[in-house]
Order: structure tokens, then C-alpha cells, then sequence
């Protein structure tokens, strides 16, 4: 009975140790996989690493009411790379874009 009791405790030690290991190492992973860079050049332009909801891009422009879009959606998992945005009024955005108001005096109104 005390053999088994030993022999538990050490594959239990075993199991705890891999564990962790696969825990570190996907955590490491997960850290190289979120190096996004973003960035925006142009008079006006915008980038946005996650999601772009109930903006107002431009002179006049607005939005105006509640917008309900329901709950926002998460921003996806980003894999290395650039979110880039050139140009004049120039938007990039690496989640969703809803109920924004994009140009001159544009306009959204919420129900």
C-alpha cells in the first residue's frame, strides 16, 4: 500500500510538471502570435488594432442616438503582422467596423 501511495504522488508530481510545461509553452506562443504593429500615415487616416464601432470619421460627421449593434463582437486572434492604413482618410481596422460614420458631414443615427 505504501508503494502505491509513492508511486501516485510521483506520477502525480509527473503530470503537474508536464502540465505546466505545455502551460508556458503555449503561453510563449500565444505572446510571438499577438505582435501586430499598426499603423496609420495620411492626413486622416485611421488604424485600429481591434474593432471600430459608433465612430464619427470626418469634420461634421456624427453619430447620434444609441446605436445598438448588440453586443460587441471580440476582436479576432491576431496573427503577427501589420494592420496598415495609407492614404487621405484612410481606415484599416482588424476586427469589426459597424454603425460608423465615415466622410464629411456623414451621419448615423442610432434607433
Amino acid at each position: 500500500m505504501e508503494a502505491a501511495d509513492r508511486a501516485a504522488s510521483v506520477i502525480g508530481a509527473i503530470v503537474g510538471l508536464a502540465g505546466l510545461i505545455v502551460s508556458i509553452y503555449f503561453s510563449l506562443r500565444q505572446a510571438r502570435t499577438n505582435d501586430v504593429t499598426v499603423r496609420a500615415s495620411g492626413r486622416g487616416a485611421t488604424a485600429v488594432r481591434g474593432n471600430v464601432v459608433s465612430n464619427a470619421f470626418g469634420s461634421r460627421s456624427r453619430v447620434s442616438g444609441a446605436i445598438n449593434n448588440g453586443a460587441p463582437a471580440p476582436s479576432p486572434p491576431f496573427a503577427a503582422g501589420e494592420i496598415q492604413a495609407q492614404g487621405e482618410g484612410a481606415l484599416a481596422a482588424g476586427g469589426d467596423v459597424a454603425g460608423n460614420a465615415f466622410g464629411e458631414g456623414s451621419e448615423v443615427e442610432g434607433r
